[in-house]
Parts: structure tokens; C-alpha cells; sequence
């Protein structure tokens, strides 16, 4: 049924489209937008993005997907000299959702569609999120709470820990404590690094919102899954390319995300598997190899180098900027970090590299007035 609906939803999306390019990493969620494109007879072609880092290097899951669908893969090098900090792809948007690094797949996005005749972009973006990517011990707790402690939580139970690597005791204790004994919200965290301290009553204040509590009587792994699709909301604009193309996220389609919720957390997990019923409803249609991946690839060595070669500009940009000059950011602690003797380690960079972001935005906003 999955499957079906996927390839049904992924059809109707790109049904006016002449040709689609999508980006394809060779993770799961990629790899069943690009089956599922395939099985409904849309022309596309395929591009993976590629970092000098072998962290982000997905090369070889994509060539095994490409070609076991027989269709083309162009492999784009990441590219520094499409980054510019002073720019925001999102300035049209009321929120700052653009990020800096993004701009180098953007500028591939659009270079690549202009060569090959391609009027729409297509992504597996919020496959995660969807297909109910937990590594907490929510789902078991919602076995627990429906099921009881019977054989169905004590798979859960073992699942869960293949899955996080720790000992079955641990798991079923934490689950226990989920069910019952610990809050079902779904806690939103907050990254106030950097913020002004006298601005920290205030951040609490704006954060709340009706979408961020959880429908009363929700499940917790349930209630986290419904966080999760709600979050990736803040990853499907800011791109630039949407102001021009049509931008295709079959994943996050209506019948997708509804069905997916209709599922219980526990049976998307399976013997240290996760998102077990995705992988499963597209074992036909894709190579054994992509299925069973568990490693994901990941854009921070490319991050890590945008924000060493542009420690200075990044430096002046924050502290004689628009959010410096409102008093929201602690200019010290961001010239501290900026420091060319300070190593970039930890994931403080890309707090850093958040404020970079809003920065941007904030100025074109700024100087339209």
C-alpha cells in the first residue's frame, strides 16, 4: 500500500512536468522518489552532489540506483565559488529559512536543469520525517501503552535496541519510563547560542506556537512523529530555484503523510532496522545494497570550510550587522568564536553559520526599505 501510494503521489506531482531532475544522494528517501519516478514513466535524469570530504561523498549508492533504473547521473562537485555570504535565496520569504551553504546545489540545481531541458526540480526531502525516523524509545512506549507488556512491546523492546546499540534491559526500562512516567509532549528544543542574554525571557516568550504543543491524548512516539513532520517545514524554501521552477517533495504529498501517520511508531522498526516498511515496500524496485543502508551522508566538511576561509567577513558581518546593532546577538562571544586561533570544533560553526543566515536575510529585507 505504500508503495502504491508513493509512486501514485509521485506521478500526480510531476504529471505536468517535461522532464525532471532530481537530486539523488543513494539514501533511502532519494532512491524510492527516484523508483517511484521511474514506475510512473516520468523523464528524469539524476544528479548527486559530491564534497572533498568522504563524509559527503555519496557517489557509489547513487551510481548503483541510477543505474540499476537505467537512467542518467550527472555527479556536481560542491562548489565554493557559488557561496556568498552577503546573499539571501530566501530574501522573498518572511522568514529566514535560506541557508548559505545551500547556494552551491542550488547554482547546480539550475545550471544542470538549463542543460538538460528540465522544468522541474524534484527532491526526496522529508523521507525521514515521514517514514518515521526514531532513535528514542517513544515507539516502544506506544507499544507499551497499547499493547501492554506481551510479546508485540518485547519485539519493540528488542528492536529498539539493535537499532540505538544498547542492552534490552535499558531499552524496556526508558520505554517504560516514556509510557508512563515522563511527558508525551514532544520537547522543541532551542539553540540560544550566541543570543544576548538579556534576550533570553524574551526567546520563550516567541517561540510558543499552537502547531509546537501535541494534540491531547497523542501517543508519545506519536506525538514526536507529528514534531517531526512539522519541522521539516523549515526545509522546503529558501532555495532560490522555487521562484522559477516548480519544485516537486512527493514525499510530503497529503496521502503520503497521512497514511505514514496512520501507522503505528513500532512497526516502523525491525531487527536494528529503521523505516523498515519504506525499505520493505520497495525491496522490488531497488538494489539490496541502498535498502539496507544505515549511514547517511552529511554536508558539514563542506560547512566547516566555508566557515574557515570567511572567519573575517563572518566576523564583521555579525557584530557590525542589523541583529548586532538591535542588541539580539552577544557580539563578544561571536568574535570569540570567529578568532582565526580558535579550531572549529564541536558543532558551534554552525550556530555561527545560522546567524550568517538570518543576518542575510535580515539586510535584504533592510536595504528594500
Amino acid at each position: 500500500m505504500l508503495r502504491k501510494i508513493v509512486i501514485n503521489s509521485v506521478r500526480k506531482t510531476s504529471s505536468d512536468s517535461r522532464h525532471v531532475l532530481l537530486g539523488l544522494s543513494g539514501g533511502l528517501d532519494s532512491s524510492i522518489v527516484a523508483a517511484s519516478l521511474a514506475q510512473a514513466g516520468i523523464p528524469f535524469a539524476c544528479f548527486n552532489l559530491v564534497t572533498r570530504d568522504a563524509s559527503g561523498d555519496e557517489r557509489s549508492y547513487a551510481r548503483e540506483v541510477a543505474a540499476h533504473l537505467g537512467v542518467p547521473l550527472h555527479e556536481v562537485p560542491e562548489s565554493f565559488e557559488e557561496i556568498d555570504l552577503l546573499r539571501c535565496d530566501g530574501s522573498h520569504l518572511p522568514r529566514p529559512l535560506a541557508r548559505a551553504f545551500a547556494q552551491s546545489g542550488n547554482a547546480a540545481h539550475l545550471a544542470l536543469g538549463a542543460q538538460l531541458g528540465a522544468d522541474a526540480f524534484a527532491s526526496g526531502g522529508g523521507g525521514d520525517n515521514v517514514f518515521c525516523f526514531l532513535q528514542s524509545a517513544r515507539p516502544l512506549a506506544d507499544s507499551l501503552r497499547m499493547n501492554g507488556p506481551g510479546r508485540t512491546s518485547w519485539k519493540a523492546a528488542r528492536d529498539l535496541s539493535l537499532l540505538t546499540d544498547s542492552s534490552l534491559w535499558s531499552a524496556w526500562v526508558k520505554g517504560i519510563q516514556r509510557a508512563w512516567f515522563r511527558p508525551h509532549d514532544y520537547l522543541w528544543t532551542q539553540d540560544r547560542s550566541f543570543l544576548n542574554p538579556d534576550f533570553q525571557e524574551v526567546a520563550e516568550i516567541w517561540s510558543t506556537h499552537p502547531w509546537t504543543s501535541t494534540p491531547k491524548g497523542e501517543l508519545p512516539g506519536k506525538a514526536q512523529h507529528i514534531a517531526w513532520i512539522l519541522g521539516v517545514r523549515n526545509h522546503i524554501e529558501g532555495y532560490g530555484r522555487e521562484q522559477g521552477h516548480a519544485t516537486l517533495w512527493p514525499l510530503l504529498t497529503q496521502p503520503v503523510v497521512e497514511y505514514c501517520l496512520c501507522l503505528p511508531t513500532w512497526a516502523w522498526l525491525d531487527g536494528g532496522r529503521d523505516r523498515v516498511i519504506a525499505r520493505e515496500a520497495f525491496v522490488p524496485l531497488l538494489p539490496e545494497r541502498v535498502l539496507r543502508r544505515r549511514t547517511k551522508g552529511t554536508p558539514d566538511s563542506f560547512v566547516v570550510e566555508i566557515f574557515e576561509r570567511n572567519r573575517k567577513i563572518i566576523q564583521e558581518m555579525l557584530c557590525d550587522g542589523w541583529l548586532a546593532s538591535q542588541g539580539l546577538i552577544d557580539r563578544e562571544a561571536v568574535a570569540a568564536r570567529c578568532h582565526p586561533a580558535v579550531p572549529t570544533r564541536g558543532h558551534s560553526y554552525w550556530q555561527v553559520m545560522r546567524l550568517v543566515d538570518v543576518e542575510a536575510w535580515a539586510q535584504s529585507w533592510t536595504d528594500a526599505d
